[in-house]
């Protein structure tokens, strides 16, 4: 199983997310930006288009950046345990 790792550094330090597919991803960073959209962009529309919404966020929010890494080939042991931990 691969799993899909990005970061977000903000002014309150680093967030890390995990995905299992770039999609999910994707979703997990979508909504940080949802949560914080208009508390840093309050005279922006958040765009409708995820992707965009994302790209949007990172270039006009000042101080605030994700990279995504490559994702990782991770043991079949890990793989079971996280699993086991969703609600």
């Amino acid at each position: 199983m691969k799993i899909y790792p990005a970061i977000i550094e903000h002014r309150h330090g680093t967030d890390l997310y995990l995905g299992k597919s770039e999609d999910e991803l994707k979703d997990k960073i979508y909504e940080y930006v949802d949560n914080w959209w208009t508390d840093e962009l309050p005279l922006e529309d958040m765009p409708e288009d995820r992707d965009e919404a994302i790209n949007n966020y990172f270039e006009l929010v000042e101080g605030e950046f994700v990279t995504y890494f490559l994702p990782e080939d991770i043991a079949p042991s890990i793989v079971d345990w996280a699993n086991s931990q969703e609600p």
